[in-house]
């Protein structure tokens, strides 16, 4: 109630109780949440319909949208965040096994062929988004990345599975080890170079999703690479 706003066919997730602000992030958790609040007696697809159409609204060129948005209607940050549009690529497939509907996994490949063209080198390490020019390249925020959404990606992009469940997965889970590895407590960095040497020392927002992210590629996959850093934290 604090947190979902639903306007006519589009809702999103705010930033904070009653702000006016929305990330792409927050898309991705909704869609996500109302995939997975919906059982055989209740049905939150009208909602993550209407996320989803808010995601849309607001396509920045390349099939993705624009990281932050202000008042449901004006574009505040320019330029897409692969946080949010990794999450959604999730939600929507989980939305086509959950919902039945082909309509989600059509989209699916639509957005998770456009993350491959804007948002990861061919090497398959991830950038931050798609307007980052070189420094793209150069940053790497670990928490952006998740292991347990590769075997899925491959699953439904089928052309580009090998780059998925190989390339991709390789890259950057070196990259959240060699963070992990930085320090005792494993706790991998909001923000680190190409290599995943620390950039700030923090760990903060962005990489307090990686336990989760990993966490995840541990239950659903078995995954011991993601274990391994797990319990090091």
């Amino acid at each position: 109630k604090d947190m979902y706003n639903e306007q006519g066919d589009i809702a999103a997730v705010r930033s904070n109780p009653g702000s006016d602000e929305y990330f792409s992030e927050g898309v991705g958790y909704g869609m996500l949440l109302m995939v997975y609040f919906s059982d055989n007696t209740t049905s939150y697809q009208p909602q993550f319909d209407k996320i989803w159409n808010f995601y849309k609204k607001f396509d920045d060129g390349n099939g993705l949208m624009h990281w932050q948005i202000g008042k449901m209607n004006e574009v505040w940050g320019k330029g897409a965040a692969l946080d949010g549009d990794i999450d959604a690529a999730a939600a929507l497939i989980m939305a086509y096994y959950q919902f039945g509907d082909e309509k989600y996994k059509e989209d699916a490949k639509k957005l998770i062929q456009a993350m491959k063209k804007y948002e990861f080198e061919s090497s398959g390490l991830h950038m931050p988004g798609d307007s980052w020019g070189d420094g793209g390249y150069t940053r790497k925020n670990p928490g952006y990345f998740d292991p347990a959404y590769m075997p899925l990606f491959a699953a439904i992009d089928e052309e580009n599975a090998d780059f998925w469940s190989k390339d991709a997965y390789d890259a950057n889970m070196k990259l959240y080890e060699a963070s992990s590895a930085e320090v005792k407590t494993g706790l991998v960095d909001d923000w680190t170079d190409k290599n995943g040497k620390s950039e700030d020392d923090y760990y903060s927002y962005d990489a307090s999703r990686a336990p989760w992210r990993n966490a995840k590629a541990v239950c659903w996959h078995g995954d011991q690479r993601a274990l391994a850093i797990d319990k090091k934290m």
